[in-house]
């Protein structure tokens, strides 16, 4: 079935979210310039009318090989009901933008999507991002339909679902505790928990205890949070330092698949000597709150514990369980708790520590510990970055006819801030320079929430009277200032010349083309 013409207004209305990601300096401060030459044409005349975005979504088990298919978004959208014959022949297929470490590709010819790398679930889904969204990982592909007469986006959703592809694991292969011989039957005694980095449903289940001695039980039973389990190793029968003075046992986690991975702990238990009194902690828990660009070796809390033992019995040491892969530390003397290396709000906002302490009796006693929770404050330390896209043939070059009717598409803009909540709120203003009455505006689009904005024509544009326009785009957020200038200009044989303002200064990167 033939559809009639539609308009530029209407053709630029059907672009909702059409962009091309720039590579952008990290500096607060950010500047391109981008420079048009219209085009004599009237593309227009055999254009489709604009159509709302389609949306497609495929369930997709992750860990598949390359080459395996996971859908077919000409079938599944259902283009061949919205195109004649001949221009359903005519159309091809690309993705939209190209994300970071994105596994999936779209055939250019036929629409199908495969997969072209490795699909993990937990490398493409952040743990953040899979407790905000209940445990689903949702991995976003917008497909162009082109050529650009026939445009459309049909946003396509890939549910990665989970398999059991991780074996639960411990931070040390090996654990020493020290145990003093008047230790009361049925104490606990202090062991890690393994981590598995599936879902709950393939996450740690149990433990079991590998020993030959009958001194020790392993017990598990659900973490506070309910995400997991945790391992407590009891006493069932009294020490005797004289008789045997170290166990050797190992501490198996086993997760939920079929079949089950797992993953070991050695555990060497040593028996010490009496020393009447161990360290206690003055409190049951700490917490602390940090900014993300806090210094190297800034202290930011203090854990005290007492022993009420005399002389290097009472003397209390301290120490960060795992302090070698975390970027904090103890002062071992002080109880200091500082930072050792970069913290960042976007790659880990908690840290749970655990801090252990012990005295220097001869033999020590048995250590305490106690658990620090640390929070990472979110500051405002990412600079906003931003594509700007044309939609024309060529890359990077405006196709814009002199007089254009009023509302004529000129250039896409993408705004995206990395920051959390408010410190990721921006807005953006559109300037002319030396002009009494606008000729361009800038509008946003979806809604305006997204970063998605649109400059289009105001008035009709005359070669002869004004061949040359420049606009300043500004976008502010808490703190930080971009701005991009777009020189447009209206020639027939002149293409596009880029020009990205670093410190004010111009740097020419395009030439014309006579």
């Amino acid at each position: 079935m033939r559809h009639k013409p539609a308009s530029v207004d209407d053709q630029v209305h059907a672009l909702a979210v059409y962009k091309q990601l720039f590579k952008m300096t990290s500096t607060s401060v950010l500047f391109a310039v981008v420079t048009f030459v219209g085009l004599m044409t009237n593309w227009n005349a055999e254009c489709q009318e604009p159509a709302a975005v389609l949306s497609v979504h495929y369930l997709f088990e992750e860990e598949q090989p390359i080459g395996t298919v996971v859908g077919n978004v000409v079938n599944d959208a259902g283009l061949a009901e919205l195109y004649d014959a001949d221009t359903f022949h005519r159309l091809t297929y690309r993705l939209l933008k190209q994300l970071p470490n994105n596994p999936f590709s779209v055939d250019r010819e036929t629409g199908m999507i495969r997969v072209d790398g490795r699909v993990d679930r937990e490398d493409l889904c952040s743990p953040e991002d899979l407790a905000d969204e209940g445990g689903v990982c949702d991995v976003q592909l917008d497909v162009v339909v082109q050529p650009l007469p026939f445009f459309r986006i049909i946003r396509v959703t890939v549910t990665v679902t989970d398999v059991n592809d991780h074996a639960p694991s411990f931070a040390d292969g090996q654990i020493l505790l020290s145990v003093p011989e008047s230790t009361a039957v049925g104490s606990t005694l202090l062991v890690p928990e393994a981590s598995d980095r599936d879902s709950l449903e393939f996450g740690v289940q149990s433990y079991d205890l590998v020993t030959d001695s009958d001194r020790f039980m392993l017990t598990a039973s659900e973490s506070p949070d309910g995400e997991g389990f945790s391992a407590q190793l009891i006493l069932t029968k009294p020490l005797d330092r004289e008789v045997v003075d170290s166990y050797r046992l190992q501490i198996v986690a086993v997760d939920g698949g079929v079949p089950p991975r797992s993953g070991t702990v050695d555990v060497r238990v040593v028996v010490e000597d009496v020393n009447d009194n161990s360290p206690a902690f003055d409190h049951d828990s700490y917490e602390a709150s940090l900014p993300e660009d806090v210094e190297v070796g800034t202290t930011f809390v203090r854990v005290h514990a007492a022993d009420a033992d005399d002389g290097p019995s009472g003397e209390v040491v301290y120490s960060l369980s795992g302090a070698r892969r975390l970027p904090f530390d103890v002062n071992n003397a002080t109880g200091d708790v500082y930072v050792s290396g970069v913290v960042d709000h976007e790659a880990r906002r908690v840290y749970r520590l655990t801090v252990r302490a012990r005295d220097r009796g001869s033999p020590p006693s048995r250590p305490a510990s106690v658990q620090l929770t640390v929070h990472v404050v979110d500051l405002n330390d990412n600079a906003p970055t931003i594509a700007v896209d044309t939609l024309s043939s060529t890359p990077g070059v405006a196709e814009i006819a002199e007089g254009s009717a009023v509302g004529s598409f000129v250039a896409h803009l993408s705004v995206f801030d990395a920051d959390m909540g408010s410190n990721g709120r921006f807005t953006c203003e559109l300037r002319e320079e030396g002009e009494e009455r606008p000729r361009f505006t800038l509008t946003p689009m979806i809604g305006g929430d997204d970063g998605e904005f649109q400059i289009r024509t105001s008035t009709e544009l005359d070669h002869e009277r004004q061949y040359r326009h420049e606009l300043t785009v500004v976008c502010r957020s808490v703190g930080r200032l971009v701005i991009i200038i777009i020189i447009i200009m209206q020639r027939l044989t002149r293409h596009v010349s880029v020009i990205r303002m670093t410190n004010h200064r111009r740097i020419r990167i395009a030439g014309w083309c006579l």
